[in-house]
């Protein structure tokens, strides 16, 4: 019998887990793949940047909603009919202006930005229903405002409209295309939902190995973004990456005295998944995710080491680790799964639900 972070998996998903005890090889191909691409331009952490204002507010627990059962690609109700009522209005940070996209349009523009186009079309698909889903948990929480949340299209920041695309795809913008018609095909007009409303579906690039629970990184408990392993991570590029820096420098950033190297950095405590909560630098103590921002590491997971000149972070994963790794989303497409289970895999207790019956309400 396996269990996954105190969780008992079905029997499918119990084979599933027993297929990456097999897919040796996958690694080798693994070691190839590319997660920041050219068509990645902010690093993936621009989920982080773009949508940590709203994952960091704090959501009342809610009675578990029955799990998304397994099943394959189906067209969703009446997506012509619910295309008018479904718009988000996006105010661009590049021009000032407020932008009135379609649901369906929005997906074209959201994901890549996200996610590179070369990642197996099921994780794809994942992430595109994560961000319908995450964007139409902002967009009810903004009814009564001018806009329901920010994108930059010039530095391709939660969405960029088709003409930016093109003018950066050229000659390859309809083989890309085409990607993302199957992708917004199988998906729109399918929301994860929670307790009967749309769900905070944060994502992220790479963790740790396992994902963070919402209550140990943002303070609130969000039922369903409960740490998960995440298998394949470590195999990621940009999995681990390290920063230097000198007592001096240190003491700079974080506005704290200077101390002697090998004794200014004392790590005090972690989460269960590794990130770090309280650490003491110098004679001041800080939240893991100050010094992250600070001194601009990729995550809060890391670990110290005086190298005799300089203090060395070295860092394991790449954004805030809270709801799903796009890395590892990736991973367990290779190894079979579909969107559906990948979702069902990183947002436990949610379920697909047609939008049409979100915006009918």
């Amino acid at each position: 019998m396996i269990f996954v972070c105190g969780r008992r998996k079905s029997p499918r998903m119990r084979r599933r887990i027993a297929v990456w005890l097999c897919v040796g090889v996958l690694a080798v191909a693994w070691g190839g793949w590319r997660l920041l691409s050219a068509e990645n331009t902010s690093g993936t952490e621009n989920s982080s940047s773009g949508l940590t204002s709203y994952q960091e507010e704090a959501l009342s627990p809610a009675p578990t909603a029955s799990p998304q059962a397994d099943s394959q690609d189906s067209p969703a109700p009446s997506k012509q009919s619910m295309e008018e009522s479904d718009v988000f209005r996006i105010l661009d940070a590049a021009t000032g202006e407020i932008l009135q996209v379609s649901g369906r349009e929005f997906l074209y523009g959201a994901v890549v930005t996200e996610m590179t186009l070369y990642m197996h079309e099921e994780a794809l698909k994942a992430q595109a229903a994560a961000c319908y889903s995450f964007y139409s948990w902002t967009r009810a929480q903004h009814t009564q405002d001018e806009y329901d949340f920010t994108c930059d299209t010039a530095n391709w920041l939660v969405y960029v409209p088709r003409e930016v695309m093109k003018e950066k795809w050229g000659d390859a913008y309809e083989d890309y295309m085409a990607i993302l018609d199957r992708v917004v095909d199988a998906v729109y007009g399918q929301v994860l939902t929670y307790n009967g409303e749309a769900a905070c579906t944060s994502y992220f690039a790479i963790s740790s190995g396992q994902t963070e629970n919402s209550e140990d990184v943002w303070g609130g408990e969000i039922p369903y973004l409960t740490a998960v392993a995440s298998p394949g991570d470590s195999l990621a590029g940009g999995y681990q990456t390290s920063a230097s820096f000198t007592p001096q420098e240190l003491a700079q950033a974080l506005g704290c005295t200077e101390g002697e190297g090998s004794q200014m950095v004392e790590i005090l405590e972690r989460t269960a998944s590794g990130s770090v909560t309280r650490v003491r630098i110098g004679e001041n103590e800080y939240d893991g995710g100050e010094v992250r921002t600070a001194l601009g590491l990729r995550s809060a997971n890391f670990s110290t080491a005086w190298d005799g000149e300089k203090i060395v972070f070295t860092v394991k994963g790449w954004g805030h680790g809270v709801g799903m790794s796009q890395a590892g989303a990736d991973y367990l497409a290779q190894t079979g799964f579909t969107w559906q289970e990948i979702l069902d895999w990183y947002y436990p207790g949610t379920t697909l639900s047609p939008a049409e019956d979100l915006l009918a309400g």
